[in-house]
């Protein structure tokens, strides 16, 4: 009996286990449009408070995969600028990786070059994806298998999984969306737990998210069932 107990307190907490984010800060585009609010001092509020709720988030619940949108930029403004300094200051405390299925521009991938060398293991992961679009990641993975069966070298059983910008990072857990326009992972999310917030991202802070991140602990996690 005393067997029993223990595994059905095991089996509760592993139910109940946040090991990937999915953090979608959608909305900064129609804020401004709402707000009429200057274009760069919006993402630059807009990075600076995607920076600090990652950061808070690893700290405090230990998650050990974060993955997250890199906010909408253009090359013909300073907002580049802005997404290079916000990769610069995460990777001082995280891993952190740049996927896209389109041409990451050279300044997001530079500077992120020299901070993998120093990387530690022991560090929390953090996915940033540029321009997704979840049909355009399919479709780039099916190309990408029929590339690799020529090779004959995948399994079935993960094949698509292999070939995803998420490849190597367990499945999304959770999913916290802020009020926007913001395309979803097909593949990775389909037994997520989802959270919207009724906010754009420039109104949110820490607190919003971390009330779905407490939710999240209190559901009954179903996997489709």
């Amino acid at each position: 009996m005393v067997i029993i107990l223990i595994s059905i307190k095991v089996l509760k907490y592993m139910s109940c286990q946040l090991k990937h984010l999915l953090l979608i800060p959608a909305g900064t585009k129609e804020w401004i449009s709402i707000h009429s609010a200057d274009k760069i001092e919006a993402y630059k509020l807009s990075f600076e408070k995607l920076h600090t709720i990652i950061l808070k988030v690893f700290e405090r619940y230990k998650i050990p995969y974060l993955t997250t949108y890199l906010l909408d930029i253009d090359e013909e403004s300073n907002t580049v600028s802005l997404a290079s300094n916000f990769l610069e200051k995460l990777a001082e405390k995280a891993n952190v990786d740049i996927k896209s299925v389109v041409e990451i521009p050279e300044p997001l991938i530079k500077v992120l070059r020299g901070k993998r060398k120093n990387v530690g293991n022991n560090r929390c992961r953090c996915l940033v994806l540029y321009c997704y679009d979840p049909e355009e990641e399919i479709v780039d993975a099916c190309r990408k298998i029929c590339a690799a069966s020529k090779n004959n070298y995948f399994e079935i059983a993960n094949l698509i999984s292999d070939f995803l910008l998420t490849s190597g990072l367990p499945e999304v857990d959770l999913l916290i969306k802020t009020k926007g326009k913001a395309k979803i992972p097909i593949w990775q999310s389909s037994y997520a737990e989802i959270y919207l917030i009724d906010k754009y991202w420039p109104e949110v802070c820490f607190d919003d998210i971390e009330k779905g991140i407490q939710d999240f602990f209190k559901r009954k996690r179903r996997f489709g069932k």
